[in-house]
Order: structure tokens, then C-alpha cells, then sequence
């Protein structure tokens, strides 16, 4: 497993800083206008939807930390992951991805700039209502992006931010699969507390090895027999 840090002046060209202060400017009005316009929404953890950046506290150990990280739109891992997809697939408007737990759906707005087509997120809505999502996701052009079952789709890359996901076992058995790209703190063999039972030879008994590591951000698995 190899070594990678996010190159930030190819990160930049791709998505610019001004490109995510709009999209966060648009993520928080559409939050305070949402909260707003429904009192009833009083449920809405409006700290986790104009904060999403500060999660574990990450920023400071990635590697080229900056200034364009006080933008606070994503999670530190998903600086990673995007780097990874930026740099490594090629054809990107045929790969199908899936952002589990994508939250307030940044990530996937994101992917999208980068050239990706087929984008999918899921989220059990503990933090905020499936509506908040659909109105954000819709002002860019990816409403019919959110899925309540992950198998609806037949997904070439999976990833996983910011919280576990208790139905990894069986993820990993997707055939289509070819990348997993995990959270590093939410990567099963370092949250044994949260997998109990997890069963740690699944990944290379469906194929998957480890190829990449960005330090304290992201676990990079790819499936060897599919190119």
C-alpha cells in the first residue's frame, strides 16, 4: 500500500475555490431558507450542515494544509477522494458512484464538476429531512441522485465519509464493484469497536487489495481482477 498526499494545485484547477465558496453559499441559504420557511424542521442539526469541515479536526494533518480548508464545505477525507478520482479515472462518465452517507451532498455536487455523470447518495436523514437534500441536489441538476437502497444501482466505486456503514460485508460483494475509498477512521480494522463481527479476510476473498493510503484521511481499495 503506497503513500499519496492530494496535489493542490491540480485539485484547484478542477474545482477552484471560488466554484466552492458558491456551492457552500448556496448550501447554507438553502438550509436557513428550508429551516425557515418550516418551523416544524426545528430537527435540522444546523451546526452539521455549515460545518461539515471540521470533522475529527482532520484539517490540519493533511499534507499541503492551507487556507482554501476554512471554506468548511466537505469533510477532510473527501479532499482525498476527490484527489484519488481526479487523478486515477480516466473515464469518468462511465464509472457509477455511490456517496454513502452523503450528508448535505457537497461530495457529490463536486463530483459532478469533475466530470462524473453517474452519481448516487444515500443517508438515513438522522441529521436533516430527505427533503433539504432533494431541494439542494436539484438546484445542480442531480435530484433523481438519491437512492434509498444501495443495490438499486450497479455501483463501479463506493465511498464512505464521516460516519460507519453497517451493511459493508455485503457492499463488498457487489460484482460491479472496482474502488472502495473509506474514511480512514471509519475504516473497519481501525473501528473494531463499531465492527464487532466483521470479518477482515472479505475484502481479499471478493478481490479487493489495498493500494493506497492518504495518511489519517482515506483507505484506497481496488478489486485486482477488475480493470
Amino acid at each position: 500500500m503506497n503513500k499519496k498526499d492530494i496535489d493542490w494545485e491540480r485539485f484547484s484547477l478542477n474545482l477552484s475555490d471560488i466554484f466552492r465558496l458558491s456551492v457552500s453559499n448556496i448550501i447554507n441559504f438553502s438550509v436557513i431558507s428550508y429551516m425557515f420557511n418550516d418551523m416544524k424542521n426545528s430537527n435540522i442539526n444546523y451546526n452539521f450542515s455549515l460545518n461539515v469541515g471540521s470533522f475529527y479536526n482532520r484539517f490540519k494533518k493533511i499534507n499541503g494544509y492551507d487556507k482554501r480548508l476554512i471554506i468548511n464545505d466537505i469533510y477532510a477525507p473527501n479532499f482525498a477522494i476527490l484527489d484519488f478520482l481526479i487523478e486515477e479515472i480516466e473515464d469518468k462518465e462511465k464509472e457509477i458512484v455511490i456517496d454513502y452517507n452523503c450528508g448535505i451532498g457537497c461530495l457529490l455536487i463536486y463530483l459532478k464538476k469533475i466530470g462524473f455523470n453517474n452519481l448516487y447518495g444515500f443517508d438515513k436523514f438522522i441529521q436533516f429531512p430527505k427533503k433539504l437534500l432533494s431541494n439542494i441536489l436539484d438546484i445542480f441538476d442531480l435530484k433523481d441522485s438519491i437512492i434509498e437502497n444501495v443495490y438499486e444501482v450497479n455501483p463501479t466505486i463506493f465511498c464512505l465519509s464521516g460516519a460507519m456503514c453497517d451493511e459493508f460485508e455485503k457492499i463488498i460483494e457487489i460484482k460491479s464493484l472496482k474502488y472502495i475509498l473509506c474514511d480512514y477512521h471509519w475504516f473497519p480494522e481501525n473501528k473494531k469497536d463499531y465492527y464487532k463481527n466483521f470479518n477482515a479476510d472479505i475484502f481479499e476473498k471478493n478481490g479487493f487489495k489495498k493500494i493506497y493510503f492518504y495518511e489519517e484521511m482515506l483507505i484506497v481499495l481496488k478489486r485486482e481482477n477488475n480493470d
